[in-house]
């Protein structure tokens, strides 16, 4: 668990965690408050498939700038990133999170169901600007990337491009269920501004019950 860093580095590691009691997170890296300039890459982490908790490879909380996801391969696990807090914004960087070329993937190797692989990429909380996914590949995955928000707030300039995802999605009434979700709850307005989703290619897996949801 890292916070208040500037510049910290995780990478060339293989970590394994698949037999983590259901409900107990067990994360792979937890960042709380003020980190600036981290850096995870060439790093691959295993997480069960099957977990009907959130089950989470990286859990991140108000960034502010330059942290980079990049060339790693995270295995099963409910969600992969979820960029979470109060706030993630750049600083003084180009951006607040760039997230790229990296695998997403289930453990096990088979399709994905409800209870694994719920949200990937999972941008919650009240505000999030600046935040850039690009030229990742998402196999059997039910929601690649999620933008939401519980609370008043903001997302913006957030931007989803050249991503790869193949066999994704569920037929399944669950709200993970659509591979591209932005929405917000009844109790909470948010304002969304410059939400890019550009030149991906999609490939649902044939019983995908939602390609997108809005609202």
């Amino acid at each position: 668990n890292i916070s208040g860093t500037d510049g910290f580095l995780v990478y060339d590691n293989v970590i394994t965690n698949i037999a983590r009691t259901a409900g107990v997170n067990g994360n792979i890296m937890n960042g709380g408050y003020y980190n600036k300039g981290l850096k995870y890459y060439r790093n691959k982490s295993y997480k069960p498939d099957d977990n009907t908790q959130w089950n989470f490879h990286i859990e991140h909380w108000d960034a502010v700038g330059g942290i980079e996801i990049y060339d790693n391969e995270f295995y099963g696990g409910n969600v992969a990133l979820d960029i979470a807090g109060h706030f993630n914004v750049k600083g003084s960087y180009d951006y607040a999170w760039s997230v790229h070329n990296n695998l997403f993937t289930t453990y096990s190797g088979g399709y994905a169901t409800a209870t694994s692989d719920k949200e990937c990429v999972l941008v919650e909380g009240p505000d999030n600007e600046d935040i850039y996914i690009y030229r990742n590949l998402f196999e059997k995955i039910p929601c690649p990337l999620s933008i939401k928000c519980r609370v008043v707030g903001i997302a913006s300039n957030i931007r989803a491009y050249y991503n790869i995802m193949s066999n994704c999605g569920i037929n399944s009434a669950a709200n993970f269920s659509n591979l591209f979700r932005i929405a917000l709850t009844v109790e909470s307005p948010i304002v969304f501004s410059d939400i890019y989703i550009l030149n991906n290619i999609i490939k649902g897996d044939n019983v995908t019950r939602n390609m997108m949801v809005v609202g």
